[in-house]
């Protein structure tokens, strides 16, 4: 039931049929600002639904890619404006994220999702749960198969696919990068390099030399450098972003192109279902157990599995009139409810009460 998106993005259906009126209370969301949600074990950040590989989720930005703090510490304000710099205590949702983006612009500053940005490129540690994030140069900076360079025995030294998410960035697609620390650029950095100058060193200046990277400064500006390399093809972006490809739970494998129907289970008149009708129509189903009534009416459903979900709901439609004076289709026939559909990031765990209503009675 869901289309136009990733097919590695997680989807959920949940049915509301014969709906008078309809509730869904995601509290995660009572206190945040325009743009921004709550997300499970990192806190009130940015998510982006909509560009490929994702849901992505906003880890940290900053002027100038300068993001003001490590990405083990929060720092700042997220706001939906996104003009400053601010960071999320990151680690642990980054040690379960598959993959990691980093999005700039040479000019203005979006706030949107990636594909707001200029240019954003995506890529992925083999054990991501291998991450400091601390941006130290470990291993150290130098030439030498100990250092952080081409020639590098360390285990420490990978080598990451680039994968073009968004514009032309014009990197290579494989740059070198620290496996642990993610750091560069002699330390304090975040990012990867590569180079064609037969100097085997990463770690650089910026200067002249043929140097390609992508670096988010820790306390100062970020870099980059593409094509060619080197200072005379790059530039300090005007802002950068990190975005974390959002963890799917233990569950979330099992829950794609799943479909949940909620109805009325056979309610009429005024009062919505019963615990025990709900019991009865949902016996079979895949909400058999897993819906309760706390207030008539109202069905409580926990959310099982963090992911995108496609919420569709049909309104009841109304009674049969008594117009002795008229015939004909317009005078006895009740016309139908409306339809509404919409994708929402739930995150598992999440309580969500559902009212459903019934038809019309006829006159």
């Amino acid at each position: 039931m869901a289309k136009g998106f990733d097919s590695s993005m997680k989807f959920i259906s949940l049915s509301f049929r014969g709906l008078a009126v309809f509730l869904v209370y995601f509290s995660p969301l009572s206190n945040a600002s325009a743009n921004l949600v709550s997300v499970q074990n990192l806190g009130t950040t940015y998510v982006d639904n909509t560009t490929s590989g994702g849901p992505w989720v906003l880890l940290g930005y900053g002027a100038n890619g300068n993001l003001g703090s490590l990405l083990t510490a929060t720092n700042g304000t997220f706001d939906s404006a996104r003009q400053g710099s601010a960071t999320l205590d990151a680690l642990a949702y980054a040690r379960s994220s598959a993959k990691l983006a980093i999005s700039w612009n040479q000019t203005g500053k979006p706030n949107g999702g990636i594909t707001s940005y200029t240019h954003a490129v995506a890529f992925s540690f083999a054990d991501p749960s291998l991450l400091t994030l601390t941006a130290a140069a470990t291993p150290s900076d130098g030439s030498g198969s100990t250092n952080w360079s081409k020639i590098s025995t360390d285990p420490s030294t990978v080598l990451l696919n680039v994968e073009t998410l968004h514009g032309n960035p014009n990197l290579p697609s494989s740059m070198y990068a620290r496996r642990e620390t993610f750091g560069a650029r002699y330390g304090g950095y975040y990012g990867f390099a590569n180079t064609t100058t037969g100097n085997n060193q990463l770690d650089w200046g910026p200067d002249s030399q043929a140097f390609t990277t992508l670096f988010l400064g820790t306390n100062a500006d970020g870099f980059y450098a593409g094509g060619a390399g080197g200072t005379q093809n790059g530039y300090v972006p005007s802002t950068m972003a990190i975005w974390a490809k959002m963890p799917t739970s233990s569950n979330a494998g099992n829950q794609a192109n799943v479909t949940y129907t909620f109805t009325n289970a056979g309610a009429t008149g005024r009062e919505g279902p019963t615990q025990s009708q709900i019991n009865t129509n949902y016996s079979g189903t895949n909400l058999q157990g897993k819906v309760t009534i706390n207030t008539q009416g109202i069905q409580e459903w926990t959310v099982p599995a963090t992911g995108t979900y496609r919420i569709e709901v049909w309104g009841a439609k109304g009674g049969n009139g008594t117009d002795p004076y008229a015939s004909g289709i317009g005078h006895n026939t009740p016309g139908k409810g409306a339809y509404l559909a919409g994708n929402f990031v739930l995150t598992s765990g999440d309580l969500i009460k559902i009212l459903v209503g019934q038809a019309g009675e006829s006159a």
